[in-house]
């Protein structure tokens, strides 16, 4: 080190360093506390993901039995319907149907169909009575399932088919069936309840599940019988041979996968309808179900990092404004103990070094010089040549002194006026004298002309 300046780097070194620290740990303070809260956020947000799902989950659920309750309840009142016609037809054997009765007992009017049509066969399966209000083609029915299934038991049991036929009217249709008996017992016939799956097209269309959510009702062989919204040319294929069917036979939870119909991945909630041959399957979609949470994750995310950017903004601002204290600290703390003119440390400075000097020196048992110069006849050239060459003379004669090679440890200061002082710890008489004649023959070659 030299002069001034080493001496400056030497108190610097220290307080870089502690700046260095300070902005290490404010960095990882700051990096922590931003991971902390990015932490957090994915926490909360994922828990948030979790919670949808599980909502969409129960949603689905609630939907799929509330559907499979007003379908069960609707063959419910077939039944009774049947008992009904059953029981009239005891008591008048002669019974027939009006449209009176018929919207009694089927609903419907004008162009409505009702929910399904009533048949009572005789004990050979021919068709005596009808609720339809066209002939029928077909006026026997002995080799069907429910004919031959009642022919064969004396038990007053519903039937109900295990697969979905085609009603007269080529509408998917599902059969219900009670034995009919006579005075004796014996079989008489069978009361026949053709139910229209159609006629839940309303319920389905009731249903609110979002833009891409779906209802449908397949039957057990595979085949789709209602669907909503309805999509052209799928009611009536078969989807057996599809993962997605199988899944939707066997769930016992909800589940997720594309649809083998359109495509669109959908969370499923299927079950079986009773006893009934028939699936009922509810499907929302994945996109709608977390389009909420995508939204809430996006403003969360800008949130967060318009927060982190404000932060780090904050920080480097606060970081300059200390850093320019600490720089303008440092510069009036060195401006204090620099003398203006000639760049040494001033009197101040020099006190407080020759008394941390000479302390040293008593505690090490070391020697301490001082080496004095003056300026020869320097008031007689100040006032011939003027103020300006005199202080022009100090900074040139200073500069040399500053300049010589020296010990990092040698302190150079301006005593006062044309007085310069050089501290010189753990050196001697002998080579303080050597040092100061250096110093002489230095100043001497510079040759600094004086008329006087």
């Amino acid at each position: 080190m030299k002069g001034v300046s080493s001496t400056s780097l030497a108190d610097d070194e220290p307080v870089s360093g502690r700046r260095r620290l300070t902005v290490v740990l404010w960095t990882g303070v700051l990096a922590v506390t931003l991971s902390g809260f990015v932490a957090l956020f994915v926490l909360l947000l994922s828990d948030q993901r979790r919670q949808d799902w599980e909502q969409a989950e129960v949603a689905a659920n609630n939907l799929r039995i509330s559907v499979q309750r007003e379908i069960l309840q609707t063959f419910n009142g077939a039944d009774l319907v049947l008992m009904s016609v059953r029981e009239l037809l005891r008591g008048n054997p002669d019974f027939r149907f009006d449209p009176q009765k018929r919207r009694a007992f089927l609903g419907g009017s004008g162009s409505d169909v009702g929910i399904g049509e009533i048949y009572v066969l005789d004990a050979k399966g021919d068709l005596k009575l009808s609720s339809e209000t066209s002939p029928r083609l077909r006026t026997n029915f002995a080799n069907e399932p429910f004919f031959y299934s009642h022919e064969r038991t004396k038990e007053d049991l519903l039937f109900t088919s295990k697969t979905v036929g085609i009603s007269p009217m080529k509408d998917a249709a599902v059969i219900l069936s009670r034995r009919l008996a006579d005075r004796d017992g014996a079989f008489a016939g069978v009361a026949v309840f053709s139910l229209r799956l159609s006629s839940f097209s309303q319920l389905f269309r009731s249903l609110e599940l979002g833009k891409k959510g779906t209802i449908n009702l397949y039957g057990t062989d595979g085949t789709l019988l209602l669907r909503a919204p309805d999509m052209k040319g799928t009611i009536g294929n078969n989807y057996v041979a599809t993962p997605m069917f199988w899944r939707l036979a066997t769930a016992t939870a909800p589940f997720a996968m594309p649809s083998a119909i359109d495509g669109v991945e959908r969370l499923y909630s299927a079950g079986k309808v009773g006893a009934l041959p028939l699936i009922v399957s509810i499907g929302l979609s994945v996109d709608e179900i977390y389009a909420g949470w995508l939204t809430l994750a996006s403003m969360t995310a800008i949130s967060f990092a318009s927060l982190a950017g404000c932060v780090v903004f904050l920080s480097i601002m606060l970081a300059r404004e200390l850093r320019f204290r600490r720089e303008s600290e440092m510069r009036y703390r060195t401006l204090a103990h620099i003398d203006d003119l000639t760049g040494l440390f001033n009197r101040r400075r020099f006190d407080t070094c020759l008394e941390d000097c000479f302390a040293e020196a008593l505690q090490t048992a070391r020697p301490l010089s001082i080496v004095m110069i003056d300026v020869d006849r320097f008031k007689m050239y100040n006032d011939f040549y003027g103020h300006q060459r005199g202080d022009d003379c100090l900074r040139l004669i200073a500069r040399t002194i500053r300049q010589r090679p020296q010990r990092a440890t040698d302190i150079v200061a301006r005593y006062g006026g044309e007085e310069i002082a050089i501290i010189l710890p753990q050196t001697g008489a002998e080579e303080a004298d050597r040092i100061a004649e250096d110093v002489r023959q230095s100043i001497e070659k510079l040759a600094i002309g004086h008329a006087q």
